[in-house]
């Protein structure tokens, strides 16, 4: 199976994903196929469509987050919605935050393609940089 078959069968995957934890399994596998795709110097090309994929991971985990943790649960508690904090699921404040406005971001599709046309790879990190450069330039 090509690359770009088994990430279809991940997209698959994703859409009935519910739970923060199955979020966390596609996210670790989708980085750990970036990692073997930059090493193995696979072409770009691909591994923006890596890249693309995970910025979906990033949307459904930040959809799960404002869900299950509100942005007013602390980082140590649980909310009413969930049986474990965000430290106990492996959330950091940064990947929360990082999640939540790559989620709300209503240009992501632009920002991928600039990062794509200047011959860089996307990547959540590169996506959410320029996010926040976007809004420091606005105020």
């Amino acid at each position: 199976m090509n690359e770009l078959q088994k990430i279809e069968s991940f997209r698959k995957d994703l859409a009935i994903v519910e739970t923060i934890e199955e979020v966390k399994l596609h996210e670790t596998t989708a980085n750990a196929m970036a990692v073997f795709a930059k090493a193995n110097r696979i072409s770009t090309d691909k591994q923006n469509e890596l890249g693309r994929f995970r910025i979906e991971i990033e949307c459904k985990k930040g959809g799960i987050l404002n869900k299950e943790f509100p942005k007013s649960v602390n980082i140590n508690s649980r909310s009413n919605n969930s049986t474990c904090s965000l430290r106990d699921a492996g959330i950091t404040k940064y990947e929360s935050s990082r999640a939540r406005a790559i989620l709300k971001c209503k240009n992501k599709d632009n920002i991928m393609d600039v990062i794509e046309q200047a011959g860089n790879v996307i990547t959540p990190n590169g996506v959410d940089e320029i996010i926040k450069k976007d809004r420091i330039s606005r105020k």
